[in-house]
Order: C-alpha cells, then sequence, then structure tokens
C-alpha cells in the first residue's frame, strides 16, 4: 500500500524535471513531510534515473509522445534521450481517496520515433523508481516494449 506522501514525492520529484525544469521538484516541509514520512528514498530514485548526466551539456530539450494508456514526458538531449512514462490511471485520488490499487502494465509498447528523430541508439534500459532496478532494453522498429511496471517508469536512450 503507497503512503500519501509517496505519492506526492514522486511526482513532485519527476515531473518538473522531465517537463523541462533544471531540477527536480522540491518540497515545502521538508521536516514535517519527507522526514515525518520517511521519503527520502523517492529523491535517491529520481537522483538514480539521471545519474551521470549533465543536463546543461545535454541541452535538453522537453517533448510529449502520445500514448493511449501512459503520459509520456520527453527529454531529447544531444546525446540522451530520457522518457518518463506514467501510466494514467494511477494517480493520488485513485489510489488514495479511492483505494484503488494501481494495475501492473505488461506488454506495453512506446513508439520513440518522433523524439528519436532517426538518432541511431547504442544503448537503450529502463528505470523503475518504485523498485529501484534497472533493466535493458531493445527497440524495434523505433519502439520499446516495456517490461511489466506499476505507475511508472523512465527510458534512456544513448
Amino acid at each position: 500500500m503507497i503512503k500519501r506522501g509517496q505519492f506526492r514525492v514522486a511526482k513532485s520529484a519527476f515531473a518538473p524535471f522531465f517537463a523541462g525544469a533544471a531540477g527536480p521538484g522540491q518540497i515545502w516541509h521538508w521536516d514535517a513531510y519527507v522526514a515525518a514520512n520517511n521519503l527520502w528514498w523517492q529523491f535517491g530514485r529520481f537522483a538514480e534515473a539521471v545519474q551521470g548526466l549533465d543536463p546543461p551539456a545535454e541541452g535538453f530539450e522537453p517533448a510529449m509522445v502520445e500514448h493511449g494508456q501512459l503520459r509520456i514526458y520527453a527529454l531529447k538531449g544531444r546525446r540522451t534521450l530520457l522518457a518518463w512514462c506514467r501510466d494514467k490511471a494511477s494517480n493520488w485520488e485513485a489510489e488514495l481517496k479511492n483505494g484503488e490499487k494501481p494495475g501492473v502494465w505488461r506488454g506495453l509498447r512506446v513508439d520513440l520515433r518522433p523524439v528519436l528523430a532517426g538518432r541511431q541508439v547504442r544503448r537503450l534500459r529502463v528505470y523503475d523508481p518504485w523498485s529501484g532496478k534497472w533493466s535493458e532494453a531493445r527497440l524495434r522498429n523505433g519502439a520499446v516494449e516495456l517490461p511489466p511496471f506499476s505507475r511508472s517508469i523512465v527510458i534512456q536512450a544513448i
């Protein structure tokens, strides 16, 4: 079961960065909210998702990728493409207010051609910020098949 704060911290950290901000979002009440709910690990998951990147050198440009079940926020850089894929149905209202458990998505494919723009991809991997695990992925006809996940997943193409 997700704690109330986990959803807010995850969204506030990832959403601004993947929308084109210079870094993750921040929360006003560190002691009363993040520390009180022991939510520091969420910031570690964000740090893991962007580890080794140099955003100013990448010159990231934000973009959206259309998908039926996901909201996909992409950052197109000089060397790297990052995409944060969020389950449209998994939000604070569904999980916290209505008590709905997040679904597990299996076999979803994301077409990256609109944001790859003919770029050659040497390495493609995905990061699940809820489990803290990276896995390798393959690009087929411009699309990546995502491993099973809940809530959100990050794609990194280099």
